[in-house]
Parts: C-alpha cells; structure tokens; sequence
C-alpha cells in the first residue's frame, strides 16, 4: 500500500476483494499475522464469515519484563543519539549495528513495508474480541515462542464462541509442516460442526 496501513485497511480491502469476487460468506483459515486482519473483518463485517480458523495467531500485546523494556529502551536512546550527533554516516552505522540486537529477523527484512510492520505489531485487538460472534478455533503450537500458547489462551478467553486446540512438539511454523496432518483434522472437525 502507498499509506501505512493497519490491519482494519487490510481487512476493508478483503470485503472488496470479496466483494469483487462475489463471495457472501467464507470461512477463514489464517496464520499469525492474518489472524488480526480476520479478527477486524470479523468486527466489522461478521455477516460474510461462517467461521474463524486462527493458526498460532498473533493480535495481543505480550508481556514484556522490565528487563527486556529497559535493554530495549536503552539500545534505542543510543541509537537515536548516535545518528543525530555522529556524522559522516558513521552514526547511520552505529545506529544499524544497534538496532539489529533488538530487532526481530521480521522488521530487519521488512523493507520497503518496515511502517506498516511496526503499526501492525503494536496493534491490539483485546477490545474488538468480546464483540465477535464467529465461531472460532484457536490452534497453537506448543513450542511456539513468537506466539505462545499463553497468547492463544487470553484470545480464548476474551473470544466468545471459541475454542482452544494446543498441538505438542510444534513451534511457529513447523505447525504448518509437520503439524499440517493433526492441523487438518482439527480443520475438518471444525468444519463439520459448522454445517451441522
């Protein structure tokens, strides 16, 4: 997108997709980062959705310990204070070297779409949750660290009409893979109490 988007523009642009496409109801299968746009469009447009499968969604803030805030906060004074003040780019340099100790591999990757990571991110859809309807299934990996079990349980809780499914021995993305067989079967089972 030319603006920095959320996802409630990424969400608005999906019923126009849709909408173009001529599709009336769906049922929405995501993973991670497109579980917060499901979670606006199932807001603000619940009449077109059957259904909500979330893979190791993401859309909670998580808990950050003070340690980790302090070393963060830290890291990017100096950051800010070394462009600012070195010249001849040596402080562009410092500033770089600094930030990829607190940097996630996502934001150094993000290029061009680095804006709309970090608004993203720093969204939360903890209010929006208790307002949707949808029947919903949540399934996490237990060895998940970027988006744990603990944050799929708090979406259960502030998620009416959901359940909670947590598959052992899979992370963030080897749920999708290796998962994929014990993922399908919870999908299917889903799917079957939505048409019964």
């Amino acid at each position: 997108p030319k603006d920095v988007w959320g996802t409630e523009q990424y969400a608005d642009f999906l019923y126009l997709f849709m909408q173009q496409l001529r599709i009336e109801k769906a049922v929405f299968l995501c993973h991670s980062f497109g579980g917060r746009v499901a979670f606006q469009f199932a807001q603000k447009y619940p009449q077109m959705l059957d259904g909500l499968v979330l893979i190791a969604s993401a859309g909670l803030k998580r808990k950050v310990p003070w340690k980790r805030k302090l070393r963060v906060k830290t890291i990017r004074t100096g950051a800010r204070l070394a462009e600012k003040f070195i010249p001849g780019g040596w402080g562009k340099k410092i500033k770089d070297s600094l930030y990829s100790r607190i940097a996630s591999r996502d934001y150094q990757n993000a290029g061009e779409m680095r804006n709309i990571f970090v608004k993203v991110v720093n969204e939360d859809v903890s209010d929006i949750l208790p307002e949707i309807r949808t029947p919903s299934l949540l399934i996490y990996g237990e060895d998940d660290t970027e988006t744990p079990p603990a944050v799929g349980k708090r979406m259960q809780a502030l998620l009416p009409n959901s359940q909670y499914v947590e598959l052992q021995g899979f992370d963030h993305i080897s749920i999708l893979d290796l998962g994929r067989h014990q993922v399908g079967h919870l999908i299917r089972q889903f799917l079957k109490g939505l048409s019964s």
